[in-house]
């Protein structure tokens, strides 16, 4: 028996077996041809302003998935073996990640949320290296953590440091 607390409700769940997103939703949404589970496209993320991207808290999971199932969203996708060989041999998949990692790390140099002690954003952080680690490459995720690195450092922000340890291991 597996167990999470969903956000919207802060109630806890009770579940034996995670959903998994099937028939390449995943793979078509990072290519930028299909939708997630709100039916938005990756470039309609894209278009997020600031306020949407610290309070919209489903779709880093469909931007930077992950084989393992997400803590904090039940509805978010896990992604399957297959589904990480045709991301890493799509081109498409390849610049999307690409695009998206600069999205993202743009928000963090304008929000001082990243800087905070803890905050939710540090969880995304640790998502984003994971997945660019398995979906991109070891360059990629390893460039993403030094850039948020640096933007920790020109602000003097103290992080907690248990945070930071998971970037470093990811």
């Amino acid at each position: 028996m597996h167990f999470y607390v969903s956000e919207q409700t802060n109630v806890l769940f009770s579940y034996s077996i995670r959903p998994q997103i099937v028939n390449s939703q995943l793979v078509a949404f990072l290519e930028g041809s299909g939708t997630d589970s709100r039916s938005r496209r990756l470039k309609d993320v894209w278009q997020f302003d600031d306020d949407e991207i610290e309070h919209t808290n489903d779709f880093i999971q469909w931007m930077f998935p992950l084989t393992e199932a997400s803590g904090s969203n039940f509805s978010a996708p896990t992604l399957l073996a297959s589904e990480v060989d045709l991301i890493r041999s799509s081109a498409e998949c390849q610049q999307n990640l690409e695009t998206s990692a600069s999205w993202i790390l743009a928000f963090f140099k304008r929000s001082e949320e990243v800087a905070r002690f803890t905050n939710h954003n540090h969880l995304r952080v640790t998502r984003i290296i994971k997945s660019l680690r398995l979906l991109h490459s070891d360059q990629m995720a390893d460039q993403f953590k030094q850039d948020v690195l640096a933007i920790i450092q020109e602000r003097q922000a103290c992080i907690n440091p248990v945070n930071v340890a998971f970037w470093l291991e990811s």
